[in-house]
């Protein structure tokens, strides 16, 4: 349960761990972007290899668009992917966690881990593709228009399983009785939150870093305060991070971000469009629904997204900073709130000082230092 603790600033942290919260941060950075760069160079290697047209003439389902053949090109290239490069590196990122001390899995739970979230990639990659299939090959002038209907409906389905797919890798059990739960039930009645459950997630099967959470819909909905979260903040920390991740529903953040990242995936899909018409007459293929183009459309929406993707990054940033401001709002206590913050910041090794370039490319969040004082400005507005 949550502790009694002095309050901390950032600046206490930032000295005390600026050195390996900078090395951390470098190697993170270092395997999100090679992990990028790889992907795109060896899908296009493929494509210009003219792997995919081989798969297709060869498959036993024969060369014309099914299901099954569609399937068959898939498996193999998820294969050859995860052999080549995506293996490699989550071998890598698992020493980097442990290095630092986050990762508390061994490495029979890390292998179980990988395998459930292999499983459950493979799964949802599989029925996206296959429904992205018969759109193209129904209405392969309009199959785009039909992807984003898809990508709503399915982003709906996601998120309303989300506690759901959270338990499969971590116990999540109803949290015990006593004044923690019955701060954050009073929040959620106060902050007009229904909710199903209040639930501990026991991060700590697989991490010593902190996190906490108010996922799902409708009467799947659920408030999730992770075990790490319970151990090592106080009590009045506690409420006012559960305050933002409330305000997150108060807000309606899950249907905004649903609605942003939709238009972004209209434009990712028109601009895929727009380019097959060239590379069905560069490599061959005999229309939109070959199972070979599969390569381009992974190579091509990898590249727009990650392209347009820095626009659901913006978005995201700004709506974590409105987050705050309600919780803020709500508990009106700069010192609380900066002391969660530096807590967050010393348990999760935050880098400092992130540059504006890296922030606008690859932060979902703004850096901890700039919401301690977006933070401070606001209470000063508010007194």
């Amino acid at each position: 349960m949550a502790v009694d603790l002095d309050y901390l600033t950032y600046e206490d942290v930032v000295e005390d761990q600026r050195e390996d919260a900078e090395i951390y941060h470098n190697t993170q950075l270092k395997i999100i972007v090679m992990e990028k760069m790889i992907n795109l160079i060896f899908l296009f290697g493929l494509i210009l290899l003219r792997v995919p047209n081989l798969l297709r003439d060869n498959s036993p389902f024969g060369i014309d668009y099914s299901i099954l053949n569609v399937f068959y090109i898939y498996i193999i290239i998820s294969v050859m992917t995860f052999l080549f490069y995506e293996l490699p590196l989550e071998i890598y990122g698992e020493k980097i966690e442990r290095r630092f001390g986050f990762s508390t899995r061994n490495n029979k739970s890390w292998i179980v881990d990988k395998l459930k979230e292999i499983g459950i990639g493979l799964v949802i990659a599989l029925i996206i593709i296959e429904f992205l299939y018969i759109g193209i090959s129904e209405a392969p002038n309009i199959w785009w228009i039909y992807a984003v209907i898809g990508y709503f409906i399915f982003s709906t389905v996601l998120s309303t399983l989300s506690p759901y797919l959270i338990s499969v890798f971590t116990k999540i059990e109803p949290l015990e009785e006593g004044s923690v739960r019955n701060k954050v039930t009073n929040l959620a009645k106060e902050m007009n939150l229904n909710f199903e459950e209040i639930y501990k997630w026991n991060m700590s099967q697989q991490t010593t870093k902190v996190n906490a959470a108010v996922t799902g819909f409708g009467k799947t909905l659920r408030i999730m305060l992770g075990d790490t979260l319970l151990q090592k903040f106080r009590e009045d920390e506690i409420e006012i991070v559960m305050a933002h991740e409330i305000a997150h529903q108060k807000n309606k953040d899950v249907y905004r971000s649903i609605l942003f990242n939709g238009l972004i995936a209209l434009l990712g899909f028109y601009f895929v469009d727009l380019g097959f018409d060239y590379f069905i007459e560069w490599f061959d293929y005999y229309g939109k629904d070959d199972p070979a183009t599969y390569v381009y459309l992974l190579f091509s929406l990898s590249l727009v997204l990650e392209i347009l993707g820095k626009l659901s990054l913006w978005h995201s940033r700004r709506r974590e900073k409105a987050a705050d401001l309600v919780s803020i709002n709500k508990i009106r206590n700069i010192e609380i709130f900066e002391s969660a913050f530096a807590r967050l910041a010393k348990e999760n090794l935050s880098y400092p000082n992130p540059s504006k370039l890296k922030i606008m490319m690859m932060y979902s969040h703004p850096p901890i230092n700039e919401r301690i004082r977006y933070g401070k400005e606001y209470i000063q507005k508010l007194s």
